[in-house]
């Protein structure tokens, strides 16, 4: 069963590595390398100052990944972004950790709003991952409603 520890301060360099792993980067919104200091300020403003769900997905004591709802300008919708513990791509760890990250969330939250991804449309196995899990395609996003 996969498991969500809400992410703290101590989290921050594993995040930035695995955010940073070339396979995350490739189909990120930003494919750069992220340099240490944004990643910082980035960080501590997501963790004090946001309205982000923000979390790692653990099996056992082993992470899997990090999923991140943000509220985008309405508590009603929140746009997911979600990665994977460098080492588990193509594993089919990104659906369960997916599907696990919605329970919680609703579960958690207990709140039930659109839920958005942005995701390139050469990342076919995200499409195929997001579209099983019931989101359908709404002009160049995915939403959950």
């Amino acid at each position: 069963m996969i498991t969500f520890k809400q992410v703290s301060h101590t989290d921050m360099q594993d995040i930035y590595a695995w955010r940073n792993h070339l396979r995350n980067r490739e189909y990120s919104g930003n494919a750069k390398e992220l340099d240490f200091d944004d990643h910082m300020y980035w960080f501590d403003n997501e963790i004090e100052h946001s309205n982000s769900k923000f979390a790692i997905g653990y099996l056992g004591k082993m992470p899997l990944g990090v999923v991140r709802y943000a509220e985008d300008n309405s508590p009603l919708i929140y746009v997911i972004s979600i990665y994977l513990v460098p080492g588990y791509h193509g594993m089919g760890i990104g659906e369960l950790l997916l599907k696990a990250s919605l329970e919680w969330f609703f579960d958690k939250f207990r709140t039930k709003p659109i839920i958005k991804a942005i995701i390139k449309s050469e990342n076919m196995a995200s499409i195929i991952i997001f579209e099983r899990c019931g989101f359908k395609q709404v002009g160049d996003k995915w939403e959950l409603r």
